[in-house]
């Protein structure tokens, strides 16, 4: 069996990342046509439960459905509309690291990683919302998802994040991103 080295596995992940990303976009796109389509559905029956004159009639789950389906749907949309906001950039993807530091592969491969995790909180945290249109949903679970979606615009975009805590507190990451 041929060894492998460290530099090897580092590229050969960090080329795996970009198709692990295309695949969670797609299945947001997926999962927003579902979200959709149960939003459709979920109208039908409110308008057939009205001209029976029930009282039990809610319109708050199907419009929360069509929110968080459009939001999955314009997925790239909605991620650059949070960064621009957030961070008045929309593009975390073009960093510059320093040269000559033997971590450089490693700290691009952990970059990576942390944006694929953000990106899957993100989603997660819109579809948590799907919950807070539903009777009997628990209580602070509009609170998750919003730190779900937040936390996630932070992952994506972690040069900025790590600039922004590391400018707060006054401390030196020891490394440098971009410019």
């Amino acid at each position: 069996m041929a060894s492998v080295s460290l530099d090897t596995m580092l590229t050969n992940l960090s080329e795996t990342f970009p198709s692990l990303i295309r695949l969670v976009t797609a299945t947001s796109y997926v999962i927003g046509i579902g979200l959709a389509w149960n939003a459709i559905y979920k109208l039908k029956q409110y308008g057939e439960m009205r001209t029976m004159m029930s009282a039990n009639t809610d319109l708050r789950g199907p419009i929360v459905l069509i929110i968080v389906a459009v939001a999955l749907l314009y997925l790239p949309s909605t991620l650059i509309t949070m960064r621009t906001t957030a961070f008045g950039t929309e593009n975390p993807l073009a960093y510059n690291f320093e040269t000559g530091s033997p971590w450089d592969d490693f700290v691009a491969v952990i970059i990576l990683f942390v944006q694929l995790v953000g990106l899957v909180a993100f989603i997660r945290g819109w579809l948590l919302l799907v919950r807070v249109g539903t009777q009997g949903a628990q209580p602070g679970t509009t609170t998750k998802a919003i730190v779900h979606i937040i936390g996630g615009i932070f992952a994506i975009n972690v040069d900025a994040t790590a600039k922004l805590v590391a400018e707060t507190l006054g401390i030196d990451l020891g490394f440098a991103f971009g410019s």
